[in-house]
């Protein structure tokens, strides 16, 4: 199963999550691929990612700051084609999910914005968590 948020029929899934050992040893800042799917509001897109293991761990670490109320937004920004997503939360627990995402060589992309609540961002961010577990 993938790291899902989902709200309504809106839904942001992390997939298909690898780490590269070898380049992350390297000090390669491309040692992590996954892909994003983003379903909002009848659209649908699917974009590659890579990432620095590091970054992404601070990510989620950050995650858990913004569901404890610590600060109010958190962004995932993709190093390779610059797919992006910002998690948004007021102090009520109204949470916004939006960002761009592009598609295989940036020749498609998806603009989208989302509504969800607090309560669905904890099994997110505890789907994270336990994917991280097996790299770690």
């Amino acid at each position: 199963m993938f790291p899902k948020l989902c709200y309504c029929d809106d839904y942001l899934e992390v997939r298909d999550f690898r780490v590269y050992e070898k380049e992350v040893q390297r000090g390669n800042p491309y040692n992590t691929i996954f892909t994003l799917v983003i379903h909002s509001c009848g659209f649908h897109g699917v974009s590659p990612c890579e990432y620095d293991i590091l970054n992404f761990c601070t990510f989620v670490s950050d995650l858990h700051r913004l569901f404890n109320f610590e600060i109010d937004n958190v962004l995932l920004n993709d190093i390779c084609y610059g797919s992006h997503v910002t998690f948004s939360m007021d102090r009520t627990g109204h949470l916004e999910i939006s960002g761009k995402v592009y598609g295989d060589a940036r020749t498609h992309s998806l603009e989208f914005c989302f509504n969800a609540d607090q309560t669905v961002l904890k099994s997110f961010i505890d789907g994270l968590d336990e994917m991280l577990c097996i790299y770690k």
